[in-house]
């Protein structure tokens, strides 16, 4: 259902609840409805077109054991966030729709008819025949559907072709992307030279329960840095750098053997680099300390790109930062139209039905 996917948020803005004027009631005038978005009351039928496409949102997303992660976001399940997630694209769609109508904007041309018609009939083919039987759910139903759609899209389309983006804020919210400035303000031929080194480190922090580094006390940070200097000592004194990283070393991926371990200027912080620039092929670094401990490299060799490994990151690069663009610009968009949004959505009375409050969405997808 292309149309309609067109339109339906990401699950990550599924978790996102719409602030909407809500209210319930249970004595609606027409008691087939399950909910009303302004002067637009919305029965059984649609309400499952709208719960089974984000079914299978979500099932594209985690498979069946989605539906098992009973903290799916803000301590909801994954069932109750997708009934939201389903209720939000359902009003956003009908605010959209009435939007559109005061605009004037609600003709569509025949040949937009006979496109939404055909998509109308291939989804429509492609829902399980009991689903629609149950739920009532007709050939027209999806077609109103589509419609609906296809208008708010538009609408969405037409507001987003209006503004006017400024250059500077594109630039700042592709610079939001740390790893972008650091690479931006770098040449190709330092990010893609090689070290080749064997290390060893003493830690003056460890990982808590959390996994995020700490500061040991005082005495162990003494220790550790009698421990670092005592390596240092010994591969001074001639003692092989490889036996004097097994005997010392607290990482054990040190590069004790083969080729060592390979590290890169993008990798390491700036006095590291410059420390590994000053050594020779074969000799040491002096003691260097770091955010989370001390460090020794030996320096095996250095392994610098040819002109054809240049050009290719090059062309790489280009192409990644053109993609930063682009999507800094759609998500300013984005964000401009979900500020208009808000606005017409401001006053738009919302009437949850009783039918719509005690719906179970699994049970009424299977069912």
């Amino acid at each position: 259902m292309v149309l309609i996917k067109k339109i339906i948020p990401s699950l990550i803005c599924l978790l996102i609840v719409t602030l909407v004027v809500i209210g319930c009631s249970s004595n609606k005038t027409n008691p087939n409805t399950w909910l009303s978005v302004g002067n637009a009351e919305v029965g059984e039928a649609e309400v499952m077109v709208y719960l089974f496409q984000t079914y299978n949102d979500f099932l594209a997303f985690g498979g069946e054991d989605v539906w098992d992660i009973k903290d799916f976001s803000g301590g909801k399940s994954a069932d109750e966030v997708a009934k939201q997630g389903a209720l939000d694209n359902l009003i956003k769609v009908k605010v959209l729709n009435q939007k559109a109508k005061e605009q004037g904007i609600m003709t569509l041309s025949e040949s937009e008819v006979n496109l939404l018609e055909q998509e109308a009939k291939n989804y429509y083919d492609s829902l399980p025949e009991n689903f629609k039987t149950n739920h009532g759910i007709s050939l027209e139903t999806i077609y109103d559907v589509i419609e609906d759609n296809y208008r708010a899209k538009g609408l969405e389309n037409q507001t987003i072709e209006s503004y006017e983006l400024d250059p500077g804020d594109v630039e700042e919210k592709v610079r939001e992307n740390t790893e972008y400035v650091k690479l931006k303000s770098e040449k190709a031929i330092d990010i893609l030279t090689s070290y080749y080194v064997q290390h060893i480190v003493v830690y003056t922090h460890e990982k808590n329960s959390d996994e995020v580094w700490v500061t040991l006390d005082e005495e162990k940070i003494i220790q550790a840095r009698s421990k670092i200097e005592a390596a240092y000592e010994a591969a001074n004194q001639g003692i092989p750098f490889e036996d004097v990283l097994t005997e010392y070393s607290e990482d054990p991926l040190s590069g004790a053997e083969d080729l060592g371990i390979m590290l890169s200027k993008f990798q390491l912080p700036e006095d590291f680099i410059v420390h590994l620039q000053e050594v020779d092929k074969g000799e040491m670094t002096p003691i260097i300390e770091g955010e989370y401990g001390f460090h020794i490299f030996k320096l095996l060799f250095v392994e610098t790109p040819d002109k054809d490994t240049i050009g290719e990151y090059n062309t790489q690069f280009d192409v990644w930062e053109k993609s930063l663009y682009e999507e800094a610009r759609a998500n300013l968009y984005k964000e401009a139209f979900d500020t208009i949004y808000s606005k017409w959505l401001q006053g738009v009375a919302i009437e949850l039905g009783p039918k719509w409050l005690e719906l179970d969405f699994l049970e009424a997808i299977k069912n």
